[in-house]
């Protein structure tokens, strides 16, 4: 894997190495040396699928330090389109908002630091995103916003949210 570009302040594109032959792909998605630099996760210690039907919004979740999670997402089937925005009031980030779309056959993954509330919009029924984690998840440090406070510009009118979703308030 290699980073691509730094999107904003800490939020990495990465691509993917990707082997190919007459079996079909093997995709390294992540790698403790590729991650060398500050505000890098220095483990990862949860992993989860997330596998969603086409309009379903998941987010804007992060949690709350010590417990802050940068999380490393790929798209494995399906596509995405994601929304990071900066919690953190010290950071530069503060405040600001960045999108992009992720597809499946990009081989393209993406980083998101702790200090960003993070989700992500199903563009595709069946969207299947593996989700590493730099810790682990702690209820009681969870938090989330509303979907539609960012300013984000969501690719659907009527997203599927879930009812703790639904019931997140405004930055």
């Amino acid at each position: 894997m290699k980073i691509i570009r730094e999107l904003l302040d800490g939020i990495l594109l990465l691509e993917n190495k990707v082997f190919q032959d007459d079996r079909g792909d093997f995709r390294k998605v992540y790698n403790s040396n590729a991650f060398l630099f500050d505000g890098a996760p220095s483990r990862i210690e949860e992993v989860y699928v997330s596998i969603s039907h086409q309009d379903v919004l998941r987010g804007m979740h992060y949690q709350l330090p010590p417990f802050s999670q940068g999380k490393l997402l790929t798209v494995l089937s399906g596509a995405i389109y994601d929304v990071a925005f900066g919690i953190d009031e010290s950071r530069a980030s503060y405040k600001r908002t960045i999108e992009i779309e992720l597809k499946a056959g990009d081989a393209l993954s993406l980083f998101v630091p702790g200090y960003f509330a993070h989700g992500f919009l199903s563009l595709a029924e069946g969207t299947s995103v593996l989700n590493c984690l730099e810790r682990v998840y702690a209820p009681e440090f969870e938090k989330g916003l509303r979907y539609d406070c960012t300013g984000a510009q969501w690719p659907t009118k009527y997203p599927i949210l879930s009812e703790k979703d639904n019931a997140l308030v405004s930055f």
